[in-house]
């Protein structure tokens, strides 16, 4: 699942909304209205990160067929959660596949996300909900971004485990 945040103006790493894996857009009317977000900047930034999902699936997926999702259960999983915009995008994209169930695994998010998120899924699962809260690196000892080739060394390898459970 690939959705890309839409960060606030000279502040990327405050998510005000998220593109989802299909192209939708996702906003917090809330934040965009307080704080007089244009339309401009939100075209052009969804545009931005509709390309960049593009890419993104290309490169992770190649040729393969998105899985069915009909009546399974998926677990989306997060290593943290700040705003819970992006993770609201990635939700909306699975709802639209049809699965049974929807469960979130979050290593760490504020307590007010966790709540917002448990009205949109079936169960949440967070390890750490600490106040006061300001970023998820501040809770592991090692975040670094996660290179594209680690990304597609791992798909392989799950893809190769599936192949020999089969």
């Amino acid at each position: 699942m690939i959705t890309r945040k839409i960060g606030f103006p000279g502040q990327p790493e405050f998510a005000i909304g998220a593109v989802t894996q299909d192209g939708e857009l996702i906003v917090d009317e809330n934040t965009i209205r307080d704080y007089g977000v244009s339309k401009e900047y939100l075209k052009q930034e969804s545009a931005r990160q509709k390309k960049e999902i593009a890419d993104r699936m290309q490169k992770y997926r190649g040729r393969r067929p998105y899985p069915d999702l009909t009546g399974k259960t998926v677990i989306i999983v997060d290593d943290g959660v700040a705003t819970g915009n992006t993770m609201l995008a990635a939700i909306e994209s699975v709802k639209r596949k049809k699965p049974a169930k929807i469960i979130l695994a979050i290593g760490v998010a504020p307590p007010e996300t966790v709540r917002r998120l448990s009205s949109a899924v079936d169960q949440v699962v967070c390890l750490d909900t600490p106040e006061p809260f300001y970023a998820i690196g501040e809770f592991y000892e090692r975040f670094e971004q996660v290179e594209d080739d680690e990304v597609k060394n791992a798909l392989k390898e799950v893809n190769l485990a599936a192949k020999m459970t089969q």
